[in-house]
């Protein structure tokens, strides 16, 4: 299983960036060992966090060896009512693999800082 990496430690922009990208290769963790509990406790309270990781580990049961692969990153302030919802939002694209040949996708991440760490508060996959 993939470590979450010391870039990922902190509260900078930065940071979040890292902890997202540690994120998506979780899920890819789960695509391949069918293993979802990893990438869900990086957002405890995130549902749409939970039903990727699931789904990534139910095609892994199912001999599907989808991937995701990180495209792009960006971290923005929150802005517009966001700030309630989470302290920093990072928008990563992904090309989604597993459902569609070619495919690409944006994820919204609301994190909220924790420690000296991240966790996501919400995640918006609409575009997937």
């Amino acid at each position: 299983m993939p470590e979450l990496p010391a870039e990922a430690l902190g509260d900078d922009d930065a940071a979040a960036v890292a902890f997202v990208e540690h994120w998506v290769d979780l899920v890819n963790y789960a695509f391949e060992s069918g293993d979802a509990e990893p990438a869900s406790l990086l957002g405890p309270d995130c549902e749409t966090c939970h039903v990727i990781a699931d789904g990534a580990a139910e095609a892994a049961a199912q001999g599907d060896t989808g991937r995701w692969t990180l495209l792009s990153t960006a971290a923005f302030d929150p802005a517009g009512g966001d700030e309630e919802v989470a302290d920093l939002i990072v928008v990563a694209t992904v090309n989604v693999e597993a459902s569609d040949e070619g495919a690409n996708g944006d994820l919204t991440f609301g994190l909220h800082r924790q420690g000296t760490g991240w966790t996501i508060a919400v995640l918006d996959a609409a575009a997937l």
